[in-house]
């Protein structure tokens, strides 16, 4: 089903592949798909980033389309599409 065919009320929606990761993790996976043997190191900045307080889970959810019968892929199956359009597998 498609986002705009439910005609959902005119407004911003910000629509995320479903599920999570941490930055670390989500680099991992990318490395593992393109073949990139590199080792990555986990940074903890304790939700600073350049001088900036950031919220330590910031992970959006896809509330409003879910509730218009929108299931989007996860993001896992999202960034294998991504990989494969970049041809890096």
């Amino acid at each position: 089903m498609k986002f705009l065919d439910n005609r959902p009320e005119i407004r911003i929606y910000y629509l995320v592949n479903e599920g999570f990761r941490r930055w670390y993790e989500f680099m991992q996976e990318i490395f593992k798909l393109a073949k990139i043997s590199k080792k990555i190191k986990s940074v903890d900045r304790n939700g600073l980033s350049g001088g900036i307080q950031r919220p330590k889970f910031s992970a959006l959810k896809n509330t409003k389309a879910r509730a218009l019968g929108i299931v989007l892929p996860t993001w896992q199956e999202g960034l294998i599409k991504y990989i494969d359009f970049l041809n890096l597998n």
